[in-house]
């Protein structure tokens, strides 16, 4: 088992409603990128609630449901049909603001 496997499997174990993530998915050979809202989990799939308008025509707007696999779906899941997690914020020293 890799590492990257590991991390994998720890984020989506932590996967819970109401947490914010970013969501990857495709649809007629377009990929898509943005960030939502976890609001459905089933064993094999997430449901996100997108946050903001996503796609150069806005064809996804905010509220708009995405489906897409969790990572225990090895045959679905990609990482162009992902949730992971959002990047952690730098921590930026108070003498430094």
């Amino acid at each position: 088992m890799t590492s990257e496997t590991v991390v994998r499997q720890l984020e989506d174990q932590q996967l819970r409603l109401h947490k914010e993530v970013n969501v990857t998915w495709n649809r007629n050979g377009q990929n898509y990128r943005g960030r939502g809202q976890i609001v459905a989990l089933r064993p094999r799939l997430v449901t996100v609630e997108l946050l903001h308008q996503v796609g150069h025509n806005g064809e996804y707007a905010a509220g708009d449901l995405v489906l897409v696999p969790r990572y225990a779906d090895h045959l679905c899941w990609s990482s162009s049909r992902s949730v992971r997690d959002l990047p952690e914020e730098p921590f930026i020293h108070k003498d430094f603001l």
